[in-house]
């Protein structure tokens, strides 16, 4: 008979254990990973993507905006997945726009060289 006391509770125990894993389980809301995204939005535009790497800048501000809406319907999956192509979209225009103003200045290096290189062919060669 003990056998049939201990059921119930075997059974309860069972079944707290499964809620338990359960919690785990249910996604939880993302802020990190739209902190993460924000921070990054705004390092690229720091870098100047909002001239060199607009769309792409765009591109990851919408995510961002679409990742924090699910984040308030409790969508949880999608807004961290959301937030992670905002955060890399992001990361993406920086690096376009870093790559763009090196090329800038690389041209306006090599143009100074060109000037340079004119006016010292113009000097006569006894001075």
């Amino acid at each position: 008979m003990k056998s049939h006391r201990t059921m119930p509770v075997a059974l309860s125990l069972s079944a707290a254990a499964l809620l338990s894993l359960a919690a785990c389980a249910t996604p939880q809301p993302p802020p990190a990973e739209i902190a993460v995204a924000r921070a990054s939005i705004q390092q690229a535009e720091s870098a100047g993507a909002s001239d060199y790497a607009s769309s792409d800048l765009a591109l990851a501000r919408r995510k961002l905006d679409q990742a924090e809406a699910d984040a308030r319907d409790q969508q949880y999956v999608a807004a961290q997945r959301l937030a992670s192509e905002a955060a890399v979209d992001a990361d993406v225009a920086g690096r376009q726009a870093r790559a763009a103003k090196e090329e800038r200045a690389a041209a306006e290096i090599q143009q100074s060289n060109a000037l340079l290189n004119q006016e010292l062919q113009r000097r006569p060669d006894n001075q």
